[in-house]
């Protein structure tokens, strides 16, 4: 076990938020067909940069390591590498998510004198025509690519990211090649997850799954050479509100990245008391793998199906309940290693599903 593998554990058990996603900004100047954010409608009442800079002392003193600063596009905000640069200045070990179409050489000098983990820009193909249809905004495959390349030219390092769609899953190999030749890394998602509001639009751009399987099966995406055992019925299902948490543009502290729910708002309570205090984090704290519902608290699949509460919850109505896409995934990870498994139980009977939000 790595001395990161260790200091993620001892969080795990002692509750400290060592990672956590900081959104500065709910707004986007590109309108994804996929994106899980609203950018129709984003919050309007942002934290100001002095509000972030107290939330980054706040968080240091809970004991975060790790800090992604992300959005809507964190470049619409022109404060974004102040509040960058005070990140580094406390420690945190930082992140940028951005679609650099927004970025030029002033702010790439910027972010390579920070000494940064990594930018990461999504990236969702090799070919400009089926990059811009993702984004509707002709044009952004090359402001995208023309920032990762200012990063790379000041030893930055750069992460070109895409979820597997149904109109791209052709071209994942071609994104993997490109991040190559640019001396990126290439990564790659299995999921199109639902809008945090419920609105299931975004399903519809799921790949089929042959085409999981075919990325699965392509050693430079998953290297796995078999599937880890069930999942204990006393084990945590995930690092939601023990080591990780989001942050939302206007103070809002949510148990996870994905998870739709707030525990509390900054502009109310501190970090401490919200992270400590919180009944929906003691709750959610409080669930084991044999507390989920019976089609996933015995499944065999249970180990890699890489099930999210938060997940189950927006597209389903019930955290503790089965994910068809997280079935799905598991059914793929199956094929591609060539075994032959049954579907979990009581699957075919149905997930209940949410109506889609007009």
């Amino acid at each position: 076990m790595s001395h990161l593998d260790r200091l993620a554990a001892r969080a795990m058990g002692q509750n400290v938020p060592m990672s956590v996603l900081l959104e500065l900004t709910g707004r986007c100047n590109l309108d994804c067909q996929h994106c899980y954010l609203d950018i129709h409608h984003p919050p309007r009442d942002e934290m100001s940069t002095d509000e972030f800079r107290g939330v980054l002392l706040q968080l240091r003193r809970a004991g975060t390591l790790f800090l992604t600063l992300t959005g809507g596009e964190i470049f619409l905000r022109p404060d974004v590498l102040d509040i960058a640069a005070e990140a580094r200045r406390l420690g945190f070990g930082l992140r940028l998510f951005t679609s650099g179409t927004r970025m030029g050489r002033a702010q790439a000098d910027a972010i390579a004198r920070m000494g940064v983990l990594g930018v990461e820009f999504s990236l969702y193909s090799h070919r400009a025509a089926a990059h811009d249809a993702i984004t509707r905004r002709k044009g952004s495959y090359r402001k995208t690519l023309r920032a990762a390349l200012l990063l790379r030219r000041r030893d930055v390092p750069v992460v070109l990211k895409a979820p597997l769609m149904g109109p791209t899953a052709g071209d994942y190999a071609g994104l993997l090649a490109l991040a190559g030749r640019i001396g990126a890394q290439g990564k790659l998602d299995p999921s199109i997850i639902a809008r945090r509001d419920g609105n299931r639009t975004p399903l519809g751009l799921r790949a089929a799954p042959d085409a999981l399987v075919a990325m699965l099966r392509d050693r430079r995406v998953w290297q796995a050479e078999q599937l880890p055992p069930p999942a204990l019925a006393d084990q945590a299902p995930c690092a939601i509100a023990r080591r990780a948490c989001r942050i939302g543009p206007n103070g809002d502290v949510f148990p996870c990245s994905t998870f739709p729910v707030a525990a509390g708002n900054l502009r109310r309570q501190s970090f401490a008391e919200i992270w400590s205090g919180s009944p929906l984090l003691a709750h959610l704290r409080s669930i084991r793998a044999g507390d989920l519902g019976p089609t996933c608290s015995g499944c065999s699949k249970s180990g890699y199906c890489g099930r999210c509460m938060a997940l189950a919850l927006i597209e389903h109505g019930d955290m503790l309940g089965p994910s068809a896409e997280a079935c799905g995934i598991a059914q793929a990870k199956e094929r591609a290693l060539d075994l032959d498994l049954p579907p979990p139980p009581g699957l075919a009977r149905g997930i209940r599903r949410l109506p889609v939000v007009a």
